[in-house]
């Protein structure tokens, strides 16, 4: 991806045991898919890892072998205290837009994830405060570059 070098950002914990520090118990991070095609649904996923136990090996999704994605996503799913996908579909994609539909896939999968996180990290996507239509209530944090830089954002 032209403009976007992420081999010099480390996929690291340090954002969540900022949190934890500060009282936060659940955390989610939470991902988009789909935004760079030009036709067909957006879909977002997020995740509340476990604090107590590391995943080895969690990192951007472009750095990583199909066969390594795959081997992470069965550990993350195991090990994860939750997880879920949701996705817009093209229609809405098209009366919306792509980004407010990136948006809204991001809100369906954090308001689908069960416990219900108590804070949010998001690779590079404000869930509120922009005078939208649907709003997002639980704290967060938008992380530039996010996946290459939050194990719970790459884990999503």
């Amino acid at each position: 991806m032209l403009g976007r070098d992420t081999k010099k950002f480390r996929c690291t914990g340090r954002f969540e045991a900022q949190l934890y520090r500060r009282g936060w118990h659940l955390v989610a991070g939470c991902d988009e898919a789909g935004r760079g095609a030009l036709i067909g649904p957006v879909y977002a996923a997020a995740v509340i890892l476990n604090p107590t136990r590391r995943i080895r090996g969690v990192d951007d999704s472009k750095k990583l072998t199909p066969e390594v994605r795959a081997e992470l996503e069965a550990e993350i799913r195991a090990q994860a205290l939750a997880f879920q996908v949701a996705a817009v579909p093209a229609a809405e994609v098209d009366a919306l837009n792509v980004y407010q539909a990136s948006r809204l896939a991001m809100i369906r999968t954090l308001r689908g994830l069960l416990p219900s996180p108590d804070f949010v990290l998001t690779d590079a996507m404000r869930l509120s405060g922009w005078g939208d239509t649907v709003e997002f209530a639980i704290p967060h944090r938008s992380i530039i570059h996010g996946d290459a830089r939050s194990t719970s954002i790459a884990a999503a």
